[in-house]
């Protein structure tokens, strides 16, 4: 179901999401893609939904935008990563930290 959702259906191993209400922006996402050329596909794929994101928000809460300006999009062999949170940065870091421990 979630491969779907975002477009990836036949891209995807495993993944996980969770996302806040309508009313928020808050959004993470972890995909374990079939291979790295998978990978980049649903990155190519997420990247298009983050701007259909942005560009939702900026009409219907535009307070929103500064969360989703500051997403991380990050690929690390088999994994795709999208997370938008309150704090870009400190999500960067954590998820950076994890990366290098796995």
């Amino acid at each position: 179901a979630i491969p779907a959702i975002y477009g990836c259906t036949g891209l995807v191993r495993n993944a996980v999401s969770y996302a806040g209400s309508m009313a928020t922006a808050e959004e993470f996402i972890l995909f374990e893609a079939e291979n790295t050329e998978a990978a980049l596909q649903i990155a190519e794929k997420i990247e298009a939904y983050h701007k259909k994101q942005t560009d939702d928000f900026a009409d219907y809460r535009p307070s929103e935008v500064p969360k989703l300006s500051e997403a991380v999009m990050q690929t690390d062999g088999v994994y795709y990563i999208y997370c938008v949170s309150n704090d870009g940065d400190k999500a960067a870091k954590i998820i950076g930290d994890w990366l290098k421990s796995s």
